[in-house]
Formats: C-alpha cells, structure tokens, sequence
C-alpha cells in the first residue's frame, strides 16, 4: 500500500514517530494554536489548489427544533456535488480514496461518491479550548508508550508527534459531558437482506470533560476517564440486555472492566474480555470490539506508527443522513444508498497499528485516518495474509449549537463475507435519538446508573 503525503512538516513528524514520544512540546511551538492551527490542531490554511478551505471558525448555527433529539438540520442541503467518482473513473482519482471505497469500486458498478464542496465545520467551546492549550504544554506519553497523562478537557496532543498521540486525540475528542444516545443498527447481508440488528439505549459519560469536577482532581485522579451505559430495546430476544463499561487513561495500573446483565441469568457477570478482538455484541459478531468507534478500548496491546497526512475523500457533514433519512432508504444492497452518502475532501493523519510482538489478534493491521479538525474517522483492518479486510466509515457531523464532534454514526464492512452494518442510527421513528441534557439535574438521574449494582438492581427479570 502506497501512501503520499501532503504537507512537508510530515518528513519531521515520521521521524518523532520513531522514537517514544515522552516530552510535552515547547511553549512557543504550541504557540501555533489560534495561529496557523486551530485548537483542533488542524492547518488554518486550505490546501494549494482551493479544495480544501482555509479554517474560518466552524459553523455556527441555531437549530429548527432547539429542544428535540432530531433537532440537528442540514445546513448545506442546497448543495450540488462538485465531482461523481463512479467505477468508470475512480481511478483518477484513487489518491484521494481509501482502500475500502476503492474495493467497493471494484466489486460493484452501483457504487458511487457524490463529492460535494469542503466545509470544515468543526469547533470547540471556550472551556475546551482553554484546556487544550493546557494540555499542548503539559500532555506526555508514559514510559510505557500507551498512556496518556497531564491531559483533561481539552484535545490531549493538539500538535501530535507520534501515531498514540493521533489515537488518544480520535479517543478522546469532545462528545460533551454526558449525553443520551438512543438508536438502531441494522445489518445487510450478501442477499441484500436487511435486519434490524439491535435497537438500544446508552448513556456515555466522560469524566474527562466532567469540568465541575475540574482539572485539577481529575489529574490528580487515577485517570478513570469514561463510563458507558447500555441496554438493549429491540429485538424482542435481546431486551432486558444491559452493559456496563469502565475505561482509564493508564490501563497498565487499571485493567478496562465491563459487565453484562442478561435476563435469562439474571446474574451481572464480569465482562473484561469485551475489549480488544473479542466479537462485538452489539454487532452479532460481525465486528471485533476494537473496531467501535474505529478504533475503541485498551491499546496495551497495539503499536501504533504515525504514517503522516493525506487528502482524502470522507463521509462528512452527512445531517440528513443521520437525523433525517429512515434505514429502510439507505440499506440498500452490498452498500449504502449513494444518494444519501455527503463526501468532503478533508487532511486526515493515517496512522497504523500492529498487534505487539507476541500478542494475538485477528488483525495483522489496522489503518485508521483520523480528520485534522478531528469530527472524523475510518479505518481498515488486514487479516494474517495481509487482504483487507474489514473496514468501517464515521458520518461525522459538528452539533453546531453545542461544539460537540459527534462521530457515532457509522457503517461496517466485512469483505470476505459481502455483508454491511449501518450502526447507531438515529434518524428512525422507533427510537428517540440524540439529547444532551441542558443543566446539572443528569448527575442525580444518570451518575448512579454507572455502577454493577444498578444492573444487577435495574435488569428485567
């Protein structure tokens, strides 16, 4: 695999990438931020030829509906495509497209990219930003090359030099304090057969933006920085289904831990494997663990390499998609419905990962491709032979009234069996969708579900 840079710092970074990245960067380097990079870490500037715009603020926007789940409107619905990449001429433009939409070009004639222009709509709170400038000075990688410290609130690694610095920045981009994300997921296999995979209702809370708790506990914390709730609504067999993760930034000192309720049992058992290659329940199996999110769980086990900066063609700003559009119009068969897919080009960091010397893992590799302004991700995984494949897309869009990245649409592909996923979907009537709660009363509603007892308490008998 051939990968061509697109900026020429990226030679100074490859070599940083080397070496264990330990050491915060200097004051006047971090200097950059506000400057010729936003608080993102992305370039302020666009790109040579115009395609990319230069960064003016993100877009701020008021909503139709300020009070529902759905309330998120396509700000550029009026837009026309400025370029059509089909299988009849993909390959003139295969620089910009990852491994997964050139496979999807080669194995079906109905797949299509409608490119449409490059907004970069992507921005950040003050409070976020301000401790993204913190962290630019103070974030460092442990000794043992994974965990992330000196870091809350903010981008952790605004200007990355290495390729766990990139992860931790994807990890933990700002999704809020606590929201409730109430959704779908449906599978299509070969046949073109849809099935609704799972409806459920979950509730992350991220202890790292928690800033009533404040930076200075949380640094002097042991680094528990994310709790996730769920429970499955839908189907019929699968509800009462309930799970529970704890995650830390130093999981050397603390192992991830999960649990999982079931009604047949109606015992909460301890979960620590639903990490790392472990199939994914809320997938059937079809995806590992590690690929939510892209990239998701405890890396201790991965090595990570910062292969540099590329242009490429990205699901972005996809709002009608998300909120608007009913599953039934886009699970379309061997791949999501083109007309209802927004391509942007934007720079993303590359970087890939590789089971450590002795680790065991399905994959032989992982690339993932992570947005300069951080509202975007995908990733492609290798089996043993060094084929792709699976690979998985983010529908990233900026939630324009609050700053927050949300990044949990997605679609999964697994290429050796012709079957799809279009995951956490909320645009469907049967579920409510999207809500950030407005003031502090979540805390007496939400912090207690975070714990095994609630489950054991709470699951349906």
């Amino acid at each position: 695999m051939t990968f061509k840079t697109t900026h020429a710092v990226t030679a100074l970074m490859l070599g940083c990438a080397a070496a264990l990245a330990t050491a915060a960067v200097p004051a006047d380097e971090a200097a950059q931020l506000g400057k010729t990079l936003n608080y993102m870490g992305g370039e302020m500037a666009g790109n040579a030829d115009g395609t990319i715009p230069p960064y003016t603020g993100g877009y701020r926007g008021a909503p139709a509906d300020a009070s529902g789940p759905k309330r998120w409107t396509d700000p550029y619905a009026g837009e026309k495509p400025r370029l059509v990449i089909t299988s009849e001429n993909y390959v003139q433009h295969q620089d910009k497209l990852s491994e997964s939409t050139k496979e999807l070009f080669k194995r079906y004639k109905t797949f299509r990219m409608d490119v449409y222009p490059t907004h970069r709509s992507a921005w950040l709170p003050q409070e976020v930003i301000d401790n993204t400038v913190k962290n630019a000075t103070s974030g460092k990688i442990a000794a043992d090359g994974v965990t992330a410290s000196g870091v809350f609130g903010g981008v952790p690694f605004p200007i990355p030099k290495s390729g766990i610095e990139v992860w931790w920045n994807h990890e933990l981009r700002y999704k809020g304090t606590v929201h409730e994300n109430n959704v779908a997921t449906y599978m299509v296999d070969s046949a073109g057969r849809v099935s609704l995979n799972g409806a459920y209702d979950t509730v992350p809370y991220y202890a790292y933006y928690d800033f009533q708790v404040g930076r200075d506990a949380f640094l002097k914390g042991d680094g528990l920085y994310y709790k996730v709730y769920s429970d499955f609504s839908a189907p019929a067999g699968r509800i009462g289904e309930a799970s529970l993760y704890w995650t830390w930034l130093d999981n050397q000192k603390h192992t991830a831990k999960g649990w999982s309720y079931t009604p047949g049992t109606r015992r909460v058992r301890s979960t620590p494997d639903l990490f790392y290659d472990t199939p994914c329940p809320g997938y059937n199996g079809g995806i590992t663990m590690d690929d939510l999110l892209m990239t998701y769980g405890p890396q201790d086990r991965v090595e990570w390499k910062l292969v540099g900066k590329q242009e490429k063609y990205v699901l972005y700003n996809n709002y009608t998609q998300q909120f608007k559009t009913p599953s039934r119009q886009t699970t379309t068969p061997n791949h999501p419905n083109p007309d209802d897919m927004r391509w942007e080009l934007h720079r993303v960091w590359v970087i890939e990962g590789k089971p450590k010397p002795g680790v065991r893992h399905i994959y032989s590799k992982r690339v993932v491709y992570v947005d300069e302004d951080g509202l975007n991700s995908q990733m492609e995984t290798y089996d043993q032979a060094g084929k792709l494949f699976r690979a998985g897309w983010t529908t990233g869009i900026e939630l324009y009234d609050i700053g927050v990245m949300y990044a949990y649409g997605n679609f999964f592909f697994d290429f050796s069996t012709g079957t799809y996923w279009m995951g956490s979907h909320p645009a469907d009537p049967s579920v409510k969708g999207l809500m950030f709660p407005k003031d502090d009363s979540w805390r007496k509603r939400f912090l207690p579900t975070f714990t095994p007892e609630y489950l054991q308490a709470n699951g349906i008998r």
